[in-house]
């Protein structure tokens, strides 16, 4: 299992909470505050899924940042929790202790791609994402949980058919396409009952996705430019994301 560094702990935290305390934002676009409001901390926690995915190097493109621009406003505070190739096992080692420290008035969780490649049963999947859920729920926040998408579309599950190294410290046997089907229903039926028991939203990135490459000549034409189309995927996300938050919260 995987830890966060130290160093990389403590800057998140004393930054979040010293600029935010004095009334200044994190920007990661460099881009002056725009509201004169309270600040608005918007913690986002992943793995792959949120740093990525789609716009591998992009990190003003990926969806994320497009969620924060366009529902806080630079004039928010930003905190990047995600980390590539995180589980949901990972993530309830440090972030739980992060989010009571931070008092985020969103967190984004969308964590299924590790656990899915990897094989983590679902049983354990659904127990750990649910402590993850139960914790952001109980700083008061607006908690955002994606589902699974349908993962052999995407070129991150390709370069692990084509690579096995490619994946890293996952290091076994992929799932077939049709078990990991099989996989992602029973993931995201353990990823609603979490929402229903925990008071979270779901976010419906596979039914975003599909309805997007439908538009766009059907999934066959989505799976093979994903690459190429990494900027309109991540505003597809970006969008499904902001169309589940309260008006209240976001800029107005």
């Amino acid at each position: 299992m995987r830890g966060r560094p130290l160093a990389t702990v403590a800057a998140v935290i004393a930054s979040a909470i010293g600029l935010a305390g004095c009334g200044t934002a994190i920007s990661p676009t460099g881009a002056p505050p725009n509201s004169t409001k309270a600040t608005i901390t918007y913690v986002a926690i992943g793995g792959s899924e949120s740093t990525e995915l789609f716009s591998r190097g992009a990190i003003r493109t990926a969806w994320p940042q497009l969620l924060y621009r366009s529902a806080i406003g630079t004039g928010g505070t930003y905190v990047d929790l995600a980390q590539p190739g995180e589980t949901a096992a990972d993530a309830l080692v440090a972030d739980p202790r992060l989010l009571r420290s931070l008092h985020p008035a969103i967190v984004t969780i969308w964590l299924d791609i590790a656990d899915l490649l990897g094989g983590t049963p679902v049983e354990q999947f659904e127990r750990s994402l649910g402590a993850l859920v139960a914790a952001a729920h109980a700083t008061g926040a607006t908690v955002l949980l994606a589902n699974a998408p349908e993962l052999e579309h995407f070129p991150l599950y390709q370069a692990c058919v084509d690579d096995p190294a490619a994946c890293g410290e996952r290091g076994h046997v992929l799932p077939s396409a049709t078990d990991l089907a099989t996989a992602i229903s029973a993931y995201n039926a353990a990823i609603a009952s979490v929402a229903r028991s925990e008071g979270a939203t779901v976010v419906d990135i596979a039914g975003a996705l599909n309805r997007a490459a439908s538009s766009d000549g059907g999934v066959t034409a989505l799976s093979g430019n994903l690459t190429a189309l990494s900027a309109s995927a991540d505003a597809v996300v970006e969008a499904a994301f902001l169309s589940r938050l309260p008006r209240s919260i976001r800029r107005q």
